[in-house]
C-alpha cells in the first residue's frame, strides 16, 4: 500500500489528544475525497472508543501512547487504535461496556460504535489492545457515476 493510502498518529492518554486524532482523520478523508458520511462513521466510533480507553483503560494515571493507523483500500477505509489499556473487547455482543455504566455515561456508546462502523474487529496481543474500525465507501467508475436504469431515446 503507497504511503499516501496510510496515515498514521500517536497520540497520549489524554482527552485533549482525541480532538487531534479526529482532525487527522478528517484531513485524510478530505485528502480522497471521501463524504461526511465516512468521516461520521469513523469519527464518532473513533472519539467513543478513545474516550473510554482514556476515560477507563489505564489502571494508572502514567503517560501512555495510543497508536492510530488510517488505511484505504479500494471499498473502504480504517482506522485501527493499539493501546495497552486492560483488556477490552469492544466487538463481544454480550458485553456491556465494562467500562462505563449507563448512570454515568447512557451505556449507549458502544451501540454508536457497532452501528456506524461496517466492520469492527478485535485483537489482544502481546499485552496490546488492537481495535478496528472499517467503513465502506463507494467509488465511481472510471467511466462515471453507474446508472441503475438506462434512459431510453
Amino acid at each position: 500500500m503507497d504511503d499516501t493510502r496510510t496515515a498514521r498518529l500517536t497520540i497520549q492518554n489524554s482527552a485533549d489528544e482525541i480532538g487531534r486524532a479526529l482532525r487527522c482523520v478528517e484531513a485524510f478523508c478530505k485528502q480522497h475525497a471521501l463524504g461526511n458520511q465516512v468521516v461520521s462513521g469513523l469519527c464518532v466510533p473513533l472519539d467513543e472508543l478513545l474516550s473510554n480507553t482514556i476515560s477507563y483503560g489505564y489502571a494508572c494515571d502514567g503517560p501512555h501512547t495510543i497508536e492510530i493507523v488510517l488505511a484505504l483500500e479500494d471499498t473502504r477505509i480504517s482506522v485501527s487504535i493499539t493501546d495497552d489499556a486492560r483488556p477490552f473487547d469492544p466487538t463481544d455482543p454480550s458485553a456491556a461496556d465494562e467500562r462505563e455504566t449507563p448512570a454515568t455515561a447512557g451505556g449507549l456508546g458502544l451501540h454508536f460504535v457497532r452501528h456506524l462502523a461496517d466492520g469492527l474487529t478485535y485483537l489482544r496481543e502481546d499485552g496490546h489492545n488492537k481495535t478496528t474500525v472499517m467503513k465502506s465507501i463507494d467509488r465511481p467508475s472510471r467511466d462515471g457515476p453507474r446508472d441503475k436504469v438506462s434512459a431510453s431515446r
